[in-house]
């Protein structure tokens, strides 16, 4: 639909007509984000319970993209919350999430916290997560530190490469010049 109001009311049109009616989660992850992206998390989150309480499990995507939609407008409080609440319902945050939740604290300049996530990502990059996960994450945290200006959190990742072997080299430095 033009709007994702529009997209919700139908579906909850689709719901009044057949309850046993269940979007998909790919059709509920791309509702949450673009609820999100009109800057309206509480009603992407309303969703998600929605989706929880018609038999859905969120997936880490369904998180990390309601967890970017409170980092973007501004809700940290609501963002980590919800990040505790991933590992009560056992999903597994994985680095993009890590580095969409570190963006989010970067932007309110708490510096100090966001190192001390940053720590949490790189583990999360060298222990975990498939190949395209990690580049996504890497070049989400550089692209996110050159925006807000911390140009000097990059040039130290750039001379001490804590993602390790996680990412390739040339898409490390590329990323990093690109951004």
């Amino acid at each position: 639909a033009q709007t994702p109001h529009v997209t919700l009311h139908l579906i909850r049109c689709l719901f009044d007509g057949s309850p046993k009616f269940v979007p998909s989660l790919t059709n509920y992850n791309r509702l949450i984000d673009q609820l999100c992206k009109q800057f309206e998390p509480d009603v992407a989150h309303k969703v998600l319970m929605d989706m929880m309480s018609r038999g859905h499990f969120p997936s880490v995507v369904s998180y990390t993209t309601l967890i970017n939609g409170y980092c973007e407008y501004g809700d940290l409080g609501a963002a980590f919350k919800l990040f505790a609440e991933m590992y009560k319902k056992g999903v597994k945050p994985n680095s993009l999430c890590y580095s969409v939740l570190v963006g989010g604290v970067f932007r309110t300049r708490d510096v100090k916290c966001g190192k001390k996530l940053m720590n949490y990502l790189w583990e999360c990059m060298i222990c975990g997560d498939d190949p395209s996960t990690k580049c996504a994450a890497f070049a989400n945290i550089v692209d996110i530190l050159c925006r807000e200006g911390f140009f000097q959190e990059v040039f130290q990742i750039a001379e001490d490469m804590p993602q390790g072997r996680s990412v390739l080299d040339e898409f490390a430095y590329s990323q990093m010049i690109d951004s």
